[in-house]
């Protein structure tokens, strides 16, 4: 009988330091959530499915990684803004940003346990009052996104179907500012020159038509 509870205690010992080292490295985890930080070499290869691109270091879940690239994706577009109708048709941008959130939402819903904070986040992505809400909020956004997904389809431009967005993008600034622009550039900085350039296509558009 004292063998049995000398097993158990060094069983459950094992247990708590093996739980306890999961806790530590997952604290210890970092990854690249914001765009002034984040290089656009990794920003791209996770754009490409590969997640670990984004990891600093630690061993986070994929599913933080896939909130961390949707979050990354968002703060790109809030600062190129509505102008990036002239790389991608303004129903391109619908469904990419779409996308997004309906991801992100996936992500959190499929958290082992949802925490206050997580809620919080939840219902700041979905407009829900609440976790029942949310949740049917949830999936009138995906059924949203794939009515949406079909008219891309339909205006989709010819000859650019299998083209990345961002891989074109970037050949596209290297050529207007006429050099390399390193992928160690950060996102920030990189949507930076596109929404200036986009400002500098806008402007010459203007004048074009003052000119008529």
């Amino acid at each position: 009988m004292r063998k049995n509870k000398k097993q158990l205690y060094l069983s459950s010992k094992r247990a708590i330091i093996t739980e306890s080292k999961k806790e530590t490295s997952r604290e210890q985890s970092s990854y690249f959530s914001r765009i002034e930080k984040c290089p656009l070499g990794a920003f791209k290869q996770a754009q490409r499915g590969d997640l670990s691109a984004l990891v600093i270091s630690g061993h986070p879940t994929e599913n933080e990684l896939k909130i961390a690239l949707n979050g990354l994706n968002e703060q790109y577009f809030e600062i190129v803004g509505d102008s990036s109708s002239a790389f991608l048709t303004e129903q391109y941008r619908k469904v990419y940003l779409l996308k997004n959130k309906v991801e992100r939402l996936a992500a959190l819903f499929s958290l082992s346990r949802i925490t206050r904070d997580d809620l919080e986040e939840i219902k700041k992505i979905s407009r829900g009052k609440n976790l029942e809400e949310c949740i049917a909020l949830y999936k009138r956004l995906t059924v949203q996104l794939d009515t949406e997904m079909k008219e891309l389809e339909k205006t989709k431009p010819k000859g650019d179907e299998n083209a990345d967005y961002f891989e074109e993008l970037h050949r596209v600034m290297c050529e207007h500012v006429k050099y390399e622009i390193p992928e160690t550039i950060t996102v920030y900085g990189f949507a930076v020159h596109v929404k200036n350039y986009l400002t500098h296509l806008k402007r010459k558009k203007n004048e074009k038509r003052i000119n008529r």
